[in-house]
């Protein structure tokens, strides 16, 4: 059962500051891979060598999303000074700190739900682990989530809020697309559910925005945040790089999400004061974003862009040369923007994306479980040969960080020469990060041989609302569209499904965009749910019914109850009589994480037989 509201995640950080600053990302679609392209658009920062010629060091970079996939840390991911990837916590220190939560949560007697608990542990690693900077994704709503204690009072252990200083606010909000999401706990319309989201926004930090979101949608948001950010509209260098490549609306919509909110949250990091910085963390100064960050106050219902807003910030001198106290209030100037090409509506946008070949992420082989498989490859338009083309199509020549450092003190014009090309490569960099993005569970080729002999790979994508079945949808229609070698007449390829569905998930809505006549779906049930007790599966026979509502001339259907291994199996002898087909597991994330842990549990299984053999 959810339970929202703020009290009991309270009570179990009472005792606990949370001095790092977070990127809070709430949304109905899109909120994992905006998150993970946030933490991508990190790692390239810190890897920078711009970031190495500012003499700042590294930022200590965590995440916390939602849910995991195979086990329950495997959603709190860390990466240190040292690490050059994100990885998830050890299993030792999850259990160590969880230890410490649920030891508090039962001597307060403070019957936290599960997801708190997690929250709570989740928040004390940060602290812990003394990061900079984490990526925070909200589980249910916004408002009520228990990861919106960001920027909340602090209370004592009954509950009773305390004269400390409050929480220290994220670097930004961020909403992605929004849809009818949880109808009844967050509400039952579009407008509902979006101050649901919205409420995480927490003027006056910045809210960015999917610029697709629908106008009532988008109305809702610019009532909640003082400094909104529509991503298209108030776009950066990085959003004229993917707009020029040709992906689907949903993923440039979301990597220009990411873009703009990684250097709002940099350009966040700049502003704070010292009393707000970290006490580990070198004071960090103005980067050359373009001056579409820099504004976006909302007045009157209306966007504005403002042209010199004030606010505290550090920096390593005043305008006439001399060093200035961190504390000292300074108008802040825009660094003006580079040309921009003539402004699309929304509309346009989105019409001449929708004719784009869809992009297809590169995806790194799960360890020891599909090493074999070969990586997918990225689409032929997406290359750094495009990249830097299309950076020779910018207007370059206005000198970002020329213009940035022409002030008295500073570097001599051959220094600054260097800085504006070490800048544009971080610019391409954080651009290009995106088709570097791993997605477990999206779209991911598997190899099942070891679990049923077939030598052919199998899709699995963890799609299990309508929106994201049109997503797939395209990749499985690219799957279908080879014509049969022993019968020309027909033009497409069936897929063989293996599906799995969350009970009270909208079946038709789903499977009317995936299935066509001539398909064989086999329906399985995922297991209990590690800290989701909630959580419960439809039963495979009453999936099956209402799948065959849904598309009633299929092939071959068949439910396994809770025997995966037996549904791969079957699925596999379905798919091997129409040579050439295809094996789709969908529906569920939750069967995406019992797919990749049987998968994992089986190499350990083979792999202790042969070291016992040799």
């Amino acid at each position: 059962m959810i339970e929202l509201g703020l009290q009991r995640i309270s009570r179990l950080l009472y005792n606990t500051p949370t001095p790092w600053r977070a990127i809070h990302v709430a949304g109905t679609n899109g909120k994992g891979s905006v998150c993970t392209y946030i933490s991508q658009m990190l790692q390239v920062y810190n890897d920078s060598t711009y970031r190495a010629s500012r003499g700042h060091r590294p930022l200590r970079l965590g995440s916390f999303t939602s849910p995991h996939l195979i086990d329950r840390w495997d959603c709190i991911r860390l990466r240190n000074y040292r690490g050059r990837d994100m990885a998830p916590v050890s299993s030792e220190l999850f259990h160590a700190v969880e230890k410490t939560v649920l030891d508090r949560n039962r001597e307060a007697d403070i019957r936290a739900t599960e997801f708190e608990l997690l929250t709570a542990t989740a928040f004390e690693i940060f602290t812990r682990a003394k990061l900079d900077v984490a990526v925070v994704e909200v589980g249910v709503g916004g408002r009520l989530d228990a990861t919106n204690i960001l920027g909340q009072p602090y209370v004592d252990k009954n509950g009773f809020p305390t004269t400390e200083k409050p929480r220290p606010l994220p670097l930004v909000s961020v909403i992605t697309k929004i849809g009818m999401d949880h109808q009844g706990l967050l509400g039952n319309t579009i407008e509902e559910i979006a101050r649901e989201k919205a409420g995480i926004a927490k003027p006056p930090i910045r809210l960015v925005y999917d610029h697709t979101n629908s106008p009532e949608v988008k109305e809702v948001l610019k009532q909640a945040g003082t400094r909104t950010l529509n991503s298209f509209k108030y776009g950066c260098q990085i959003c004229e790089l993917l707009t020029a490549q040709s992906w689907l609306p949903h993923v440039k919509a979301n990597a220009m999400v990411a873009a703009v909110a990684t250097q709002a949250a940099l350009e966040g990091l700049d502003r704070l004061d010292s009393n707000d910085r970290l006490a580990t963390r070198e004071p960090y100064v103005r980067l050359p974003w373009t001056s579409g960050l820099e504004s976006s106050a909302h007045k009157d219902g209306n966007e504005q862009r403002s042209a010199a807003p004030e606010y505290p910030m550090l920096d390593t001198e005043t305008a006439d040369g001399k060093p200035m106290d961190g504390s000292t209030t300074k108008p802040f100037t825009p660094i003006t923007p580079i040309e921009q090409p003539p402004q699309q509506t929304d509309e346009h946008m989105e019409e001449t994306a929708a004719e784009a070949t869809p992009t297809q992420l590169r995806f790194r082989p799960v360890p020891a479980v599909t090493q074999d498989a070969d990586n997918e490859g990225v689409s032929a338009d997406f290359t750094r040969r495009q990249f830097q083309a299309n950076l020779k199509n910018l207007n370059w020549t206005t000198g970002l960080a020329n213009r940035n450092d022409q002030r008295p003190g500073n570097a001599s014009p051959a220094g600054s020469s260097i800085k504006t090309e070490t800048f544009q490569s971080l610019q391409t960099a954080m651009a290009e990060s995106v088709t570097r993005t791993i997605f477990r569970g999206r779209q991911q080729w598997i190899n099942i041989r070891s679990l049923t002999g077939r030598r052919e790979r199998a899709l699995l994508d963890g799609a299990h609302n309508p929106q994201a079945a049109e997503v797939l949808n395209h990749k499985v229609s690219a799957l279908r569209g080879i014509p049969r070698e022993e019968d020309e007449s027909a033009s497409l390829y069936p897929i063989t499904w293996v599906v799995a569905m969350t009970k009270g998930k909208e079946v038709a809505g789903f499977f009317e965009k995936l299935l066509l006549e001539g398909d064989n779906v086999v329906a399985v049930e995922f297991g209990p749910v590690d800290g989701m007790p909630w959580v419960e599966a439809m039963g495979s026979a009453e999936l099956i019914a209402e799948v065959r509502d849904v598309m009633p001339d299929l092939a071959a259907t068949g439910d396994y109850g809770r025997d995966l291994l037996a549904a791969l199996k079957a699925a596999s002898e379905m798919a091997e009589k129409t040579p050439g087909q295809k094996l789709v597991i969908a529906g569920s994330l939750y069967l995406v994480g019992d797919t990749l842990r049987l998968l994992r549990d089986t190499h350990q299984k083979e792999k202790g037989e042969i070291g016992r053999n040799a």
